[in-house]
């Protein structure tokens, strides 16, 4: 039966109407908002978030219709179901429209929780939806006629007629014997237990007191609804549109009766609201704490907990706004009434009370008027202070790219000092061993310690590792600071990007990252040189580390004095309880197993050495296991698995895992086949990667430019996985004897571009399907899958060139002592003269061009995600046109 239907036999149906921030980015909840409020029917609004994660409770036996629209995933049903069923009226009607597709027995599931939380006559509709009745209140029957007596105890009954009917008249029930059974409670049994005494401190400000528990009974509860009853409600009025620049400009305090027949004084201070999408939890605390979207901006501070409400983000207030306005088309109509529901949804989930609405009536909105969504301009933090913030968090970029680069200058030089020049390689990989398995554990930690807490303590055991690494006496020494020093690198450009996030709106986030990505590429350009420089003008190696410490300090002391993020709820006992212990063991474990057996394979030990194969085969189970404590174990993931399984997280992982493969793949061939084939030296090698860098970065810039103001990344973000297979198919096509210098150069920047764009407009994909809870360890989840898939783009390149070449030398029969002396030595090939040299060269070749079809490979799966990536709006722009028809439709 359609709810709606059967709800409007009655004149004026009372409807709960429950929302969930999934059902809001898919266009649902704001759909069922709009029906509703086209009919005769009192309708009420909720939050899931609301109903679950505080103690507040709808009006007892009151609606005729519940409905709920909430995916199955993630919801605690338990406990919302009989919540629910307390709110419906005797007879009321529960429809569950489920956004996901949950299997059949999860519907089995939900089956039983709905009759274990009171409602009867459950019914599945489709795969997608489940309805079920409040019963009405059950009769009790009793018989006061004298004439019915007990039936005689036997143990075979008789089977005369009197007996029968003894029996028949004791089951009778009479009209006038039957009571409701609400009228047998007496007053006494309605009151709640004893009261206990209250071991609050009720002297202590509501901030800092313990909450009262759910089932209260010293009293705390009754003096919070008495706090909240006399609370000042502050009611925020959108202003005039005219060109102000936000910020309070008007406050109006009156007294207004809500509902409830309680006055409450009520605070209607008029603000520009445009652009207003979100709130980051700290709003309370001030205009420092604010994020660059907060609808709060300008507003002063307000205690945590008081209601506040901003009537242009409620959903309730959508129609009588566009209706005001003439020049809003349908399209703009769409994306507003989605916008307000998520910023609804959002400010629910962040502890600001959106439905305070129901205590104050919106103002009147006839005089104010719209201007389509494209021309709405972003509310932000000033452009100074956010330059100052964010060239603080740059420093830490530079510094990680800085470090990834410098080490590769000074490996001969510390090889041939300690003679370690077969193992050297050592000195990179303990560095890259502890950055890729520590990077995803920034994300989470920072939810939890707060994005400051997290930047200090990854800036200052960078420092500790370089400070190390300057004063080692030994190799081993070398390897352990460098891996101590890995630990902080791995925060450093995560936390970047996670502060960017908090800070920048998502419209702007583009082009703030592509920035972010031109610091990274500056650092990891003077590394080299600057290396070089120190290990071969006599200051020697050790101070391309100690340089490295004054930089670390004043990263250090910018973020202390100018970063002003501030932590979550709790202290320090309580933050730590909340640290996932044995997914963080579990995952670092078994990334630095894998990267260790992918290093080790091809190059060092063959892979079928068992060393190889068991690291890989440890790893694969303690991933495993990473798993099942994420999702079965773990309070709070470090990795949400349903963030990793939903459509567009996890194809926006699998494009950063091959693209990263790929342009890697290119960075460390590319200058062994102009070394090999062309016979060029070193330095003109690396000169052939300057036009990837420069396009990596520009490209990474120009697609956050042309994504802020279009507000599509769809189309570029295609463009740019097309680029990103051009150029190894141009690669593919070189010829060592034919292929002109113009032809190189031409084919090099095509892949930088690739890889550049890529990156950028994934991670704002990634960040616009999360929810903002989910945002910092989403963004780890995508580091990961860059940092792995840079080790296997060298490693599984690098095995893919030396079998290639074995088996070419062969075929050119090339001699198997000259052919092991070029395996080991590439320089080689240049000692060779006559048609020995020809075969050699010949033989490289071929292998380059497998290894460059390899990477070609590479890029075309990384394309092929990309096109299973979902494009979401951009708040201030209309939805894509998909989206659009897909609301029409439903």
């Amino acid at each position: 039966m359609n709810p709606s239907t059967a709800m409007l036999q009655k004149e004026t149906p009372k409807v709960l109407l429950v929302g969930s921030l999934a059902a809001a980015r898919e266009g649902l909840y704001q759909n069922a908002v709009q029906e509703w409020q086209g009919k005769s029917s009192v309708l009420e609004t909720e939050m899931l978030d609301r109903l679950t994660d505080t103690d507040y409770q709808p009006a007892a036996d009151f609606f005729d219709l519940v409905y709920v629209m909430a995916p199955y995933e993630g919801i605690p049903w338990s406990a919302l179901l009989p919540t629910l069923c307390g709110a419906a009226a005797r007879g009321a009607q529960l429809h569950a429209t489920l956004i996901d597709t949950p299997s059949e027995e999860a519907l089995t599931r939900l089956r039983a929780e709905m009759t274990i939380a009171g409602f009867s006559d459950v019914m599945t509709k489709g795969d997608h939806a489940l309805s079920a009745i409040r019963p009405e209140a059950p009769a009790v029957s009793l018989s006061n006629d004298a004439s019915v007596a007990a039936l005689p105890i036997r143990k075979k009954p008789g089977s005369d007629s009197s007996a029968q009917q003894k029996k028949a008249s004791l089951w009778a029930t009479q009209p006038e014997t039957q009571i409701d059974t609400d009228t047998l409670l007496t007053s006494s049994d309605r009151m709640g237990p004893k009261r206990a005494d209250c071991t609050v401190d009720l002297s202590q400000p509501r901030s800092r007191r313990k909450r009262a528990c759910k089932n209260c009974t010293c009293g705390l509860r009754e003096l919070e609804e008495e706090e909240d009853r006399n609370a000042t409600i502050v009611q925020l009025m959108e202003s005039e549109m005219n060109g102000s620049t936000g910020g309070a400009q008007q406050e109006v305090t009156s007294t207004v009766k809500g509902p409830d027949g309680v006055e409450r004084t009520v605070k209607r201070v008029q603000v520009d609201t445009r652009g207003a999408t979100s709130s980051c939890g700290s709003c309370f605390l001030g205009d420092a704490f604010r994020c660059s979207t907060c609808p709060f901006l300008g507003m002063p501070a307000f205690e945590p907990g008081q209601k506040v409400e901003i009537p242009v983000s409620m959903d309730d207030d959508v129609t009588p706004l566009l209706d005001s306005h003439d020049g809003v088309t349908a399209e703009d109509e769409a994306v507003l009434a989605q916008d307000s529901a998520f910023g609804a949804l959002q400010d629910a989930t962040h502890g600001v009370d959106p439905n305070s609405s129901a205590f104050a009536p919106p103002p009147d909105r006839s005089q104010l008027s719209v201007p389509p969504t494209s021309e709405v301009p972003e509310a932000g933090r000033p452009l100074l202070e956010l330059l100052i913030i964010m060239g603080a968090m740059w420093i830490g970029t530079f510094l990680a790219a800085l470090d990834s680069t410098i080490v590769a200058t000074i490996l001969s030089t510390v090889g041939s000092e300690f003679q370690v020049s077969k193992t050297v390689g050592w000195l990179g990989t303990s560095y890259l061993l502890t950055q890729t398995a520590f990077q995803p554990l920034y994300g989470r930690l920072s939810d939890i310690f707060g994005r400051k807490a997290a930047t200090l303590f990854a800036s200052s055991v960078f420092l500790i590792g370089s400070l190390l690494c300057g004063l080692s006496r030994t190799f081993v020494q070398l390897c352990v600071a460098r891996a101590i020093a890995g630990i902080g690198g791995g925060g450093l450009t995560s936390m970047a990007t996670i502060v960017t996030s908090d800070l920048v709106s998502l419209k702007a986030r583009g082009t703030w990252q592509g920035l972010g990505n031109l610091v990274f590429a500056a650092g990891a350009a003077l590394g080299g040189p600057l290396g070089g420089a120190l290990a071969d003008g006599g200051i020697g190696w050790r101070w391309a580390f100690l340089i490295q410490v004054p930089l670390c300090m004043l990263h250090f002391g910018v973020v202390s004095i100018k970063v002003n993020i501030p932590a979550g709820p709790g202290n320090m006992k309580e933050k730590l309880r909340r640290i996932d212990v044995w997914g963080a063991l579990t995952l670092v474990i078994a990334v630095a197993l894998l990267l260790v057996g992918l290093n080790m394979g091809g190059n060092e030990l063959p892979w079928g050495h068992p060393l190889v194969i068991s690291s890989l085969i440890c790893s694969f189970v303690l991933l495993g296991a990473f798993v099942y404590v994420e999702r079965h174990v773990a309070r709070e993931p470090l990795m949400p698995m349903s963030v990793l399984f939903n459509r567009t997280p996890g194809f926006v992982s699998l494009a950063c895992w091959f693209i990263s493969i790929s342009q890697f793949g290119i960075l460390f061939n590319v200058p062994l086949y102009f070394i090999a084939v062309k016979g060029r030296s070193a330095a003109n090698a690396g000169m052939h990667l300057i036009p990837n860098a420069i396009t990596a970065s520009a490209c990474s810039l120009g697609s956050g430019l042309i994504m802020g103001r279009t507000g599509r990344y769809r189309h570029i973000m295609l463009l740019g996985g097309a680029m990103a297979v051009l150029g190894p198919l141009g690669m593919c096509l070189w010829n060592g004897r034919t292929t002109s210098e113009f032809v190189y150069w031409l084919t090099m920047p095509w892949g930088g571009a690739g890889f550049g764009s890529t990156l950028t407009i994934t991670l704002v994909a990634l960040i616009a399907s999360v929810d903002p809870k989910d945002m910092a360890p989403a963004t780890g989840v995508t580091y990961l899958f860059r940092a792995v898939g840079s080790v296997l783009g060298i490693s599984l390149s690098s095995t893919l060139l030396q079998n290639s070449l074995v088996y070419y030398f062969r075929k050119e029969k090339v001699p198997s002592e000259i052919a092991n002396g070029i395996l080991d030595n590439v320089g080689m090939l240049q000692q060779l003269t006559g048609k020995l040299h020809k075969h050699a060269v010949h033989a490289y070749e071929k292998s380059m061009h497998i290894v460059f079809l390899w990477i070609l490979f590479t890029g075309a799966l990384a394309l092929l995600c990309l096109v299973f990536i979902e494009e979401k709006p951009l708040p201030g722009h209309a939805p894509p046109p998909s989206q659009r028809r897909d609301n029409t439709e439903e």
